[in-house]
């Protein structure tokens, strides 16, 4: 399993700005995701062409502690720092600072790239099927609470479901349907049927990838 601090030297932040940025706006990231412990390594990243402009941005550091992994947002929209974390950990990544952030307000479910971005600079890469993985748990989440479902039981739930399918990698699906329909009542979420299934798909999915 990843962590930060295998991959760069303790300490070391990288950031990863959006090829859409002008340079007022890369200036006014850095400035915002730069800490005090020495000079940042900085990557641009870039989409396929016909993706558009790209504004998201990350900031990656380890850590000396043992502190596990803590995530904050700065104008993003949709989606909440605790939602990025449980992601982040189903992908395997479970130590060090993250920072996700833009220049005005963007939907967060579209910033992602930043961040895989900052872990292959940091010699972290996150394998691509779990970055698709990822991306279709933060997804589904997204939506969720977008429909009024509390963030917080969302989080709850996919942390459940990462830990169920830690415990019983090999459930049948009419085994895996059952509890995390159980989970999902447990956790106050009223998931449609649909939902529950591509939540439980993607966790599942990423578990097994993160071995391939």
């Amino acid at each position: 399993m990843n962590t930060w601090a295998h991959g760069i030297a303790i300490g070391l932040q990288v950031i990863a700005l959006g090829s859409g940025l002008t340079p007022g706006q890369r200036q006014q990231m850095v400035a915002y995701l730069a800490t005090s412990h020495g000079p940042p390594v900085i990557t641009t990243v870039f989409l396929h062409p016909g993706e558009g402009r790209f504004m998201g941005c990350a900031s990656l550091e380890t850590s000396e502690r043992d502190g596990g992994l803590s995530v904050h947002v700065y104008h993003i929209t949709q989606v909440r720092a605790p939602m990025y974390r449980a992601v982040l950990e189903t992908a395997g990544m479970n130590k060090g600072s993250v920072v996700i952030a833009a220049p005005y307000g963007i939907p967060g479910i579209h910033v992602l790239p930043a961040l895989w971005a900052a872990a292959r600079l940091a010699h972290e890469p996150v394998n691509p099927h779990v970055q698709h993985d990822a991306q279709e748990e933060l997804a589904v989440m997204s939506q969720l609470t977008h429909h009024g479902h509390d963030a917080a039981g969302v989080v709850r739930l996919v942390t459940v479901l990462t830990q169920l399918a830690k415990r019983t990698p090999n459930l049948s699906a009419p085994q895996r349907a059952a509890e995390v329909e159980r989970l999902a009542r447990q956790c106050q979420v009223s998931a449609t049927a649909v939902q529950r299934q591509q939540l439980a798909d993607a966790i599942w999915q990423t578990l097994r990838d993160q071995q391939a």
